[in-house]
């Protein structure tokens, strides 16, 4: 047993779980990063065996997946949404339970990251459009973000390492997932409303005069990630069909690929190669042995 690759791991651990070190500005990727030089750094790892620990796959299907959640950014389905949701909704209750379920779904296709990050700046600016408390609203886009994100493999980071490691197929962890996920936004949804009713029952939604209609390239990206869930189910490769997917819009929309990068968080990228190394190198030092 290898005492320095466990006490990297050790340090690994807790730099990734304080989040942000104020006296070390550290975050998660950070963290990552820094343990899996370490585990190279100091001889626990070869640099060939620490590439060889990274899952491409995995790497590959969070970079497509994310990367078909930025276009619907980029082209204007979520701000509209928003507008879509208000003019329906008619209530602040109702809103809240719309975009609980909005979030939840989406974030099955397109991640719960992608969802939250994309879509936090809209509901603020709804919420102060609207004279509404942003509490309520920004907890139902985590929480239902988070939920509905279990129904898939490609809804969270972490289902796709499941998916990668594990061999699991799309339609079979769907078919016992889906139902869970369906229950734990039902149940989100009961929660929230009970907690905020009162707050909410002050408030009242100012008219939507006019919503556009969706965009034809909003049309499209819908369309694509449509297609790219059905080959998902047919059982293609999930970190292909997501990349193909997304290279079938970059080729389609011809669009300024610096704005579409901005919209892609590639430090969940590094993170998870470097938690690929870092787990490697404890499997290395024989602890779990």
């Amino acid at each position: 047993m290898d005492p320095i690759g466990i006490a990297v791991f050790a340090v690994s651990y807790a730099l990734i779980s304080m989040r942000r070190l104020g006296w070390l500005g550290f975050d998660r990727p950070a963290g990552a990063l820094l343990g899996a030089c370490a585990m190279v750094g100091f001889g626990v790892l070869t640099p060939r065996e620490a590439l060889a620990a990274v899952d491409g796959a995995t790497i590959l299907l969070l970079f497509g997946v994310m990367g078909l959640g930025a276009f619907l950014g980029l082209d204007g389905f979520l701000a509209g949404a928003e507008e879509r949701l208000a003019r329906v909704a008619r209530s602040p209750r109702r809103l809240l339970g719309g975009l609980i379920w909005s979030a939840g779904i989406l974030s099955a296709f397109i991640t719960n990251d992608a969802v939250c990050v994309l879509g936090a700046p809209l509901v603020v600016g709804l919420v102060r459009r609207h004279g509404l408390p942003p509490l309520p609203y920004l907890l139902a886009l985590a929480t239902a973000a988070n939920t509905g994100s279990v129904a898939t493999l490609v809804g969270n980071p972490q289902n796709m390492l499941c998916a990668q490691l594990g061999g699991l197929v799309y339609r079979d962890y769907a078919l016992s997932a889906i139902p869970i996920a369906l229950l734990g936004l039902a149940l989100n949804h009961l929660w929230l409303d009970l907690c905020f009713r009162r707050e909410l029952r002050d408030h009242r939604l100012r008219p939507v005069e006019h919503v556009p209609p969706v965009a034809r390239r909003a049309q499209l990206d819908l369309l694509v990630i449509a297609a790219t869930a059905v080959a998902y189910t047919l059982g293609a490769d999930l970190a292909w069909a997501a990349a193909s997917g997304f290279v079938v819009l970059m080729l389609a929309q011809r669009c300024d690929t610096q704005r579409l990068w901005a919209h892609i968080d590639f430090s969940i990228l590094l993170f998870f190669a470097g938690l690929f190394v870092i787990v490697h190198g404890l499997v290395a030092s024989g602890l779990p042995a």
